[in-house]
């Protein structure tokens, strides 16, 4: 009796310094189990599925404001953004690499790095004291894909589209969009107008005399006028 309480007694210390030892990991690697599926770090199947099939590396820069120096509402964008492209540099299996760049770190050679990517700080509003005030903050993404031109993605400020704005870039480089064109003109009238857009993209032919709402998939709208 005596040796199976011992036994028990043992076990539960065990198993508490396991939990204790678990935690102290977790907090070291900023590990969080995620049930709901509702952290930047949980991508979904068609970017684990598209991140395995890259077919080039790619380099990824984010430049963004220390959290210290950020707006109230903006405070965890930094971490949670940093949280995404960890998540996604795992799961494209050593074709994805980033790194995170506060510009004003490095001052002057810092900025220029930046602007020299295109990227420059944007203005968002804060509440200090009850008064609403502008601030300056860096959040922006350079996508740097083998071969191709770099991507640029200025002003970001929701993390939760940061995977879905990647993945959209990314997939143009073999898949490149197409946009949609609207001409409304007068029957019999201006026909190489549309032979010429088709070579770009699809033409939607439009009566706004009968109907005065364009398509609702048409990037851009010529309207011609007698």
């Amino acid at each position: 009796m005596k040796r199976t309480l011992l036994q028990a007694g043992i076990s539960l210390i065990l198993l508490l310094l396991v939990v204790l030892q678990a935690g102290r990991l977790a907090r070291r690697n900023h590990w969080e189990l995620d049930l709901g599926g509702a952290s930047p770090a949980t991508l979904s199947p068609r970017t684990i599925d598209f991140l395995r099939q890259l077919d080039r590396k790619v380099a990824l820069t984010y430049f963004a404001t220390d959290p210290g120096r950020m707006p109230s509402h903006l405070r965890n964008l930094e971490a949670e953004g940093r949280q995404v492209l960890e998540a996604m540099q795992a799961r494209a299996y050593g074709r994805l690499e980033f790194r995170v760049i506060d510009p004003e770190l490095s001052g002057a050679p810092g900025i220029a790095y930046a602007a020299a990517k295109k990227v420059s700080p944007f203005k968002v509003r804060r509440v200090l004291e009850d008064e609403h005030q502008q601030q300056e903050i860096w959040s922006s993404l350079v996508l740097a894909p083998e071969g191709a031109p770099e991507i640029l993605i200025q002003g970001i400020e929701q993390s939760d589209l940061l995977e879905e704005l990647i993945v959209a870039h990314l997939q143009t480089l073999t898949q490149p969009l197409q946009p949609t064109f609207a001409v409304a003109a007068p029957p019999g009238t201006y026909q190489l107008l549309p032979r010429y857009l088709s070579q770009f993209g699809p033409v939607v032919e439009v009566d706004l005399d009968h109907d005065p709402t364009a398509p609702i998939d048409a990037d851009v709208l010529f309207w011609v006028q007698p």
